[in-house]
């Protein structure tokens, strides 16, 4: 039996991660490292400890072959309080990765960047991988960075890679009470009677895929020469948050309550993907449906509701 080649996914003990592990097992002998905490996969597969620190991620580096990327700490941690903070913090910890990956030898390294806070503002849409970078929040500067520093470090030090730009995932195991996720959010206050709040008028227009979709695609990209470049993943159409709670209101069989406040800034107000280059690529095209992801997001967070009426 041959063995396989093993994988270590930075920040894997999540919604995405555990996903993506759970598509890769056939390709690969997968290892997560991530902060302690509740253990969403096989235990034996997993190493916690502190992500900035060098001698822990050596050790979880251990035989591995290559790395994804998964880790972006948000506004709910101690460490960002500021723009200034959240982009040295999230860069500090990704130069440890790649140190790390650098002293152990590890030559393939896959970032999850973002398919829409790279972009910015679109000139056109849909949105090609071609376009310029252009961020306007600190996560999309973060994100920005680290996809230059792999072009770099792929001259200087010989490394190949691969930038995946999700738009925005959604499905199961997503947890409605972290800030991420506009869906399961949406689908858990409209299952408790509680209000909406809608920065905008509600016409905001994102790209949404569900999340098997998003790691069905990514795993037959890892399992391809990797051609250090970067890939739109995404359902190539854009979904208003509207229409998202439209659909959630027709599967809930409950309305929603919504709350409309000013805008935000740092929102772009239309973002869709042109994903020509992955399906070229890989033969695949998401198929999941909005409103069949959505139904399956509602029957995984209906248990954790408690039952609670209304």
């Amino acid at each position: 039996m041959i063995d396989k080649p093993r994988i270590l996914l930075v920040g894997g003990n999540g919604f995405l991660g555990t996903h993506l592990a759970q598509s890769l097992l056939n390709r690969w002998d997968v290892r997560i490292f991530d902060r302690p905490r509740n253990l969403l996969v096989a235990a034996d597969n997993v190493r916690t400890g502190v992500v900035g620190s060098g001698s822990e991620m050596d050790a979880a580096m251990d035989g591995c072959e290559a790395i994804i990327y998964l880790i972006h700490e948000t506004g709910s941690s101690p460490y960002l309080d500021s723009e200034r903070q959240s982009l040295t913090r999230n860069m500090d910890l990704f130069l440890t990765t790649m140190a790390s990956a650098e002293k152990c030898g590890v030559k393939k390294i896959a970032l999850y960047s973002s398919g829409g806070a790279v972009y910015g503002i679109p000139q056109k849409l849909p949105v090609c991988e071609n376009h310029p970078i252009r961020p306007i929040s600190a996560y999309g500067v973060a994100k920005a960075s680290m996809e230059l520093y792999l072009h770099s470090a792929a001259h200087s030090k010989g490394i190949q890679y691969l930038i995946l730009r999700p738009s925005n995932p959604y499905g199961p195991g997503q947890h409605p009470l972290r800030k991420q996720g506009v869906i399961p959010i949406f689908i858990n206050k409209i299952l408790k009677g509680e209000p909406l709040e809608i920065w905008g008028n509600g016409n905001l227009c994102k790209d949404y895929i569900f999340v098997k979709d998003l790691t069905m695609i990514t795993a037959a990209l890892l399992s391809m020469e990797w051609e250090n470049k970067a890939y739109n993943i995404g359902s190539g159409h854009g979904t208003s948050l509207l229409t998202i709670i439209q659909t959630i209101e027709q599967i809930t069989q409950k309305a929603a309550i919504t709350n409309f406040m000013p805008p935000r800034s740092t929102d772009v107000p239309e973002i869709v993907l042109d994903t020509s280059r992955v399906s070229q690529r890989t033969g695949i095209c998401p198929c999941t449906s909005l409103a069949d992801g959505i139904g399956a997001t509602v029957e995984w967070l209906k248990p954790l509701l408690n039952d609670r009426p209304g």
